[in-house]
């Protein structure tokens, strides 16, 4: 790719806008869920399945759009997912039915998965390699703002307006960035001249033990962060008597961990031995989770627990998506498309054992999951560290 052509500042600027507003678009569905449900004339539990089925197709999108960024090159990916995301998002505020809408949340979750991880292999094409973790870390870091303050304004919108009004808001979002991106995104040539090879390259990445290890750490803290998420704002309100309202602000807090998380794990991932620290802080962090999850005694304190720990097991994403940059640049889309495959996976997981752990020992189990999901998450990146420093020293994947 010509690197001349586009300034990391603006690279880094645009990946952050554009995943902060595809993050947007993904959560976006939670807030609203009670007037779906009433629109649809539906359970709540029902409703909640848009954000599964774009979860789950999101996980598939990723690692497979990896293969054509590498060989068509990543800007019409990019655009195409955008477009698809904008579209889908329109189509869901003009849904008349249950089907209809649960319909285009399937192809939200097509083209999300197509965007972050193609923006994250363009970042590892232009950004130097000495600077491209901190590069990760702020673009990942604002991102991850998406959730934490949008979805909230969405939610107060929807309220007014209407739930209609929040999607064509996201809608017109996308839409802005989609047409932003054609004229300024770069366009570069493909990563490689060879043939797609659709399916050699998913095995090839796959083949390898250093991004496998990367899918299951990063699948371990993805599922303890969804864990917190999903279950820490009723475990706050059970535990101090806050409502659905007094909960907000601390909810957010605690959320706002994953951000500085980010930030941090950027600063240290061009750092040496960068994994080991990782590989620290992960497994220590879970210790916050049963802390939280144990010591209800005053919600400062619960605020500066769910934080610490979100923060813990945000900081090694930047440092594991420079990584995968680095392991092949010709596969360099396929390789952060894994990412996705891991990140909706340990959604998944993690919702679903947060649920059966409630149930069967109540909070405290929540706790001890979110720590088992650490250590062991600690222990991947440990044998990432291992395996990598026996590698045969090579040249840098790109400058």
């Amino acid at each position: 790719m010509h690197r001349q052509d586009a300034r990391p500042s603006l690279l880094v600027g645009l990946s952050a806008a554009t995943i902060f507003m595809v993050l947007t678009a993904s959560f976006m569905i939670g807030p609203l869920l009670v007037e779906l449900s009433e629109e649809f004339n539906t359970s709540i539990a029902v409703a909640g399945q848009l954000a599964t089925v774009t979860a789950f197709l999101w996980a598939f999108s990723g690692p497979s759009s990896g293969p054509f960024s590498d060989t068509y090159g990543r800007k019409p990916v990019v655009l195409l997912g955008l477009f698809i995301m904008a579209l889908s998002t329109l189509g869901a505020a003009l849904s008349t039915s249950y089907g209809m809408m649960l319909f285009f949340r399937l192809l939200t979750g097509v083209g999300g998965g197509m965007v972050p991880p193609t923006l994250m292999a363009t970042l590892g094409d232009f950004v130097p390699r000495e600077r491209r973790g901190r590069s990760i870390g702020v673009a990942q870091g604002i991102a991850s703002l998406g959730p934490v303050l949008a979805v909230p304004l969405l939610a107060v919108e929807a309220d007014f307006l209407g739930w209609r009004s929040a999607f064509y808001t996201v809608a017109g979002g996308l839409a802005f960035l989609l047409v932003l991106l054609s004229f300024i995104f770069p366009g570069g040539s493909p990563a490689t001249t060879a043939r797609l090879q659709f399916h050699r390259r998913i095995l090839q990445a796959f083949g390898q033990g250093e991004p496998r290890l990367i899918v299951a750490a990063n699948l371990l803290t993805r599922a303890g962060f969804t864990v917190v998420s999903t279950y820490g704002a009723a475990f706050l309100m059970r535990s101090y008597g806050l409502t659905l309202g007094q909960v907000a602000v601390p909810f957010s807090i605690i959320m706002l961990g994953s951000t500085g998380g980010s930030l941090m794990g950027g600063l240290l991932a061009d750092r040496p031995r960068a994994l080991p620290l990782a590989a620290t802080v992960v497994a220590l962090g879970g210790w916050a989770a049963v802390a939280l999850f144990q010591l209800p005694l005053a919600l400062w304190l619960s605020m500066v627990l769910g934080a610490l720990f979100n923060m813990a097991l945000q900081g090694p994403f930047p440092l594991s998506l420079k990584v995968l940059t680095e392991l092949s640049s010709e596969s360099r889309g396929t390789m952060t498309g894994l990412i996705a495959l891991s990140n909706q996976s340990g959604v998944m997981l993690g919702a679903a054992l947060g649920g059966l752990i409630l149930g069967l020992g109540g909070y405290l189990g929540l706790g001890y999951l979110c720590l088992s999901a650490s250590v062991l998450s600690g222990v991947f990146f440990l044998f990432l560290h291992l395996r990598l420093s026996r590698r045969v020293p090579r040249g840098p994947a790109s400058p």
